[in-house]
């Protein structure tokens, strides 16, 4: 591969950690980045076109993940429902980003003989460390 092409293999090594809780996905839509609309900046001294400027932040978006999971981790993401933390998920051979975010929801899947168990939930990025400060993500190259 080319400098910059990279291959990851979906699922296979892939990490995502919530509290002390590792987990390897199996599927992660992992966070993107977002801006409101345009700022409105149209005066009465405009004369033909409504005119605005693009906002100057930017969101890091949530997302929804499905992974292996074990029963016995059950009370252990219980604790983690709704709490502000520092998260991390790591990518085979690209390396990892470690944001702040909360766990808004956690489902188990119905469980059939002989698969494993996953569960399936959902990441809100605040951008808020533990002592209320701005805090964006950290990207690591492996």
């Amino acid at each position: 591969m080319a400098a910059g092409d990279y291959k990851a293999l979906e699922g296979v090594g892939n990490t995502l950690t919530i509290g002390s809780t590792l987990f390897k996905y199996v599927t992660l839509g992992a966070p993107g980045y977002d801006t409101s609309d345009k700022i409105d900046n149209t005066t009465l001294d405009n004369t033909e076109f409504e005119t605005g400027q693009p906002p100057e932040l930017k969101m890091v978006t949530g997302f929804s993940f499905s992974v292996l999971a074990r029963p016995d981790n059950l009370a252990a993401i219980e604790a983690q429902i709704g709490v502000n933390q520092e998260l991390h998920f790591g990518m085979t051979g690209l390396g990892g980003v470690t944001f702040w975010g909360y766990l808004k929801s956690w489902t188990p899947e119905e469980s059939e003989k002989g698969t494993d168990w996953k569960a399936t939930g959902e990441i809100v990025v605040t951008n808020m460390n533990g002592s209320n400060v701005e805090t964006g993500p950290v990207y690591a190259a492996s």
